[in-house]
């Protein structure tokens, strides 16, 4: 009989002979016992035996419920004599006497263990394994420190009893210890209680653990019942709380998509025995079209990091690769190391552009894309930094530039347009397609569709990526109308200035219904220089006092309209007039010829309006600031006093008001041969005709593009 030393503790009798000493601790023990039991005849449930209750012996006390006080009694686990398990217990093996009870059909049937349900992780099993190996480094497992719960170790191996107590509940359910945070599950598989690898390198192999109990072992595990996993009962092993698949991740991690359609356990491993890759990355992983492929993945930037550009492809981003531009996993990609960007990309950390929480798409946000994106190659974005270039479109130079090749834009930044956390989607979280970010600038609710238009030829979205102009800024072959998606009587506004709707409604009044544009005999670059700086915030680029009429009007450089021109002289000089008459029309023409008569001796009255009536008659206001006749006038009358060009309700874009801010309606009306002219701003009524002959048309006579003379 093996000794109770507690009891001999708890009953101190002074001896002389070690026999004697012997026999009194046997009979001692057993008025112990005899005491302890007796009263279980009479006994109340509820109430302990007395023994128990004076805390004589509390290594043995069973004062909580379900142990003691229903119809568990002491003699249910244990015997007197003869007992077949250690411990005088009725049954032998800790977790068969456990099981006594604890099956789906005895006393304790409400939470019931049977043998398969000891898990085998990936293979089955629902509850915390048993009767196992205490020190498993495969499964992270170590003898625990706590000493109450390394006594229960039996033989190297867990038992029930190793985590719970089953004589009393200090610590519920009967555990053996404080579980606060999970701490013995940490005691036990202390290797993988870690921290975050940025936090210590040395943390490899496992989740981190987060000690401040937002993120324990059992957010993701728990320790019986898990039916989750494999097939319904038998579970997989691993005691998950729900499915093994992506979707546990998830829980937490509800921002990272699958990339290319693989999930997280393509890369990821929770629990890694070899401690080798940061970031719970495996050591091999099966590729999509490659096979198994080792990985090493030691650090984030320099060697053996996403891609470190050495001969040997077992980045986590290399491995996988076979299309991609950059480094594809034989070596082959047409800019391996990503040298479009300035530098290479070797060895840095991909994650900084290609977003973990977007699936790493391309474009899918990150710092730094200005560096790539957004510019053209050597474009100083800031001082000292310069763009790589890499995929720039024209548009977005355009947009974002201002330096001599595109001085035309708006000077815009990333998120004037951009999520710039979330690129490309744009500020207002839609794609290219559907977002409404360009409406306010780029009108669709005019003549012209300046968002999505019919072959591509003017709308903003449709061109993003090939651009408009040519390298000599000019218009590109079929977008010769490009200008238009603004400039008609849609909503464009920018910077606060609305566009001058100048393509007007394309049906009673505008470029291309009734003015030069008409049947497409002139195209916006034969006048302007496409060139020059185009959004300035001004509603009006010209006034007669900045005498800038080239410039104002962004006309082109190399044909002159002079604009004022002065008054008190019948001398014309044709060069002064060279935008109108070298390009299309003649002076000859204009002047000599009866296109445009009185009917009184057959003189042309645009010989008397330019040239005879130049002596301080009939002045102009060069910027409609002043009625045509003001004293105020500051030009003889040019073209554009009685023209729109632009065109008008008025036959011969004679000009109606519009685009003048109502001045300059010369109150016209006639054609075919004859006419009147109000006169409103110069003279009275006058009528014109006869010198002509009836139903002449005279654009054909003014300008015919397919006669070498250029009338």
């Amino acid at each position: 009989m093996t000794v109770n030393k507690e009891c001999i503790a708890d009953y101190p009798i002074p001896v002389t002979s070690r026999s004697l000493k012997t026999t009194v601790q046997i009979i001692c023990c057993l008025f112990i016992f005899f005491n302890m039991f007796r009263p279980l005849a009479g006994q109340e449930k509820g109430n302990q035996p007395k023994l128990l209750f004076d805390g004589n012996n509390p290594t043995i006390q069973a004062i909580d419920a379900p142990h003691w006080g229903t119809t568990i009694e002491c003699l249910s686990c244990h015997a007197l004599h003869e007992s077949p398990g250690g411990q005088l217990t009725a049954v032998a093996g800790n977790a068969n006497l456990c099981m006594s009870c604890h099956n789906p059909t005895g006393q304790a049937g409400a939470k019931p263990f049977v043998a398969a349900d000891k898990a085998v992780p990936g293979t089955s099993g629902t509850s915390h394994a048993w009767d196992v190996a205490a020190d498993n480094p495969t499964h992270g497992a170590a003898l625990p420190a706590n000493p109450d719960i390394s006594r229960q170790i039996i033989n190297g191996q867990i038992i029930c009893s190793t985590c719970h107590d089953q004589h009393k509940q200090t610590f519920q359910p009967f555990l053996r210890a404080d579980n606060t945070d999970d701490a013995m599950c940490r005691d036990c598989h202390a290797e993988r209680d870690i921290g975050s690898y940025r936090d210590n390198p040395g943390n490899k192999g496992s989740h981190p653990i987060d000690l401040q109990g937002s993120l324990t072992c059992s957010s993701c595990h728990q320790v019986h019942f898990a039916y989750t996993g494999g097939a319904y009962p038998q579970g997989d092993g691993y005691l998950l709380k729900q499915a093994n698949d992506d979707n546990l991740c998830m829980n937490c991690h509800d921002t990272y998509g699958p990339h290319m359609g693989m999930g997280c356990r393509k890369c990821h491993k929770p629990h890694d025995p070899n401690k080798q890759n940061i970031l719970l990355v495996k050591d091999r992983i099966w590729t999509p079209n490659s096979g198994q492929k080792n990985v090493r993945f030691y650090s984030e930037t320099g060697a053996f990091s996403f891609a470190d550009g050495d001969n040997t492809y077992d980045g986590i981003c290399e491995i996988c690769h076979t299309q991609t531009n950059h480094f594809r996993n034989d070596g082959s990609g047409p800019t391996q190391n990503h040298e479009n960007f300035a530098g290479g990309y070797a060895g840095a950390n991909c994650t900084d552009c290609h977003l973990h929480k977007n699936a790493f798409l391309h474009g899918s946000g990150g710092t730094g894309c200005i560096e790539c994106h957004g510019h053209d190659k050597d474009f100083e974005y800031e001082p000292g930094l310069f763009s790589a270039g890499a995929g720039t479109s024209q548009s977005h130079s355009t947009h974002t530039e201002d330096d001599a090749d595109d001085i035309r834009g708006p000077l815009l930044v990333c998120a004037d347009c951009h999520d710039t956390n979330n690129f490309p989607t744009f500020a207002d979280g839609q794609d290219l397609t559907n977002t409404t970010v360009c409406d306010a600038c780029h009108s669709a609710d005019g003549a012209f569709d300046g968002l999505s238009s019919v072959n591509g030829s003017i709308g903003a979205k449709d061109n993003w990526k090939t651009g408009v102009y040519t390298a000599t800024d000019s218009l590109q072959t079929g977008k010769e109308k490009w200008c238009v998606g603004c400039h008609d009587q849609g909503s464009s506004t920018i910077e606060g200035v609305s566009a001058p709707p100048v393509a007007g409604d394309n049906s009673v009044w505008g470029y291309y219904a009734k003015g030069h544009g008409l049947n497409n005999k002139a195209i916006c670059s034969d006048c302007h220089d496409l060139s020059t700086d185009h959004l300035d915030g001004e509603p009006r680029t010209y006034s007669s006092g900045s005498n800038n009429y080239t410039a104002g009007y962004r006309l082109r450089s190399d044909l002159t309209l002079l604009v004022p021109n002065p008054q008190g002289t019948k001398n014309i000089t044709e060069s002064d007039y060279n935008l109108c008459w070298q390009s299309c029309h003649t002076l000859n023409a204009l002047l000599n010829n009866t296109n445009f008569s009185k009917g009184m001796g057959g003189k042309s009255l645009h010989q008397k309006h330019l040239k005879e009536n130049a002596r301080n008659r009939e002045g102009w206001q060069s910027d409609w600031s002043v009625p045509l006749d003001s004293p105020n006038s500051d030009s003889r009358v040019t073209c554009p006093a009685c023209h729109n060009m632009h065109g008008s309700d008025n036959n011969y874009q004679v000009r109606d008001g519009r685009l003048t801010n109502g001045n300059g309606n010369i109150g016209f009306t006639g054609g075919g041969g004859s006419g009147t002219c109000s006169g409103q701003y110069c003279h009275g009524n006058e009528s014109y005709g006869g010198g002509m002959g009836g139903g002449i048309n005279h654009k054909d006579l003014l300008y015919s593009p397919a006669d070498s003379s250029r009338r």
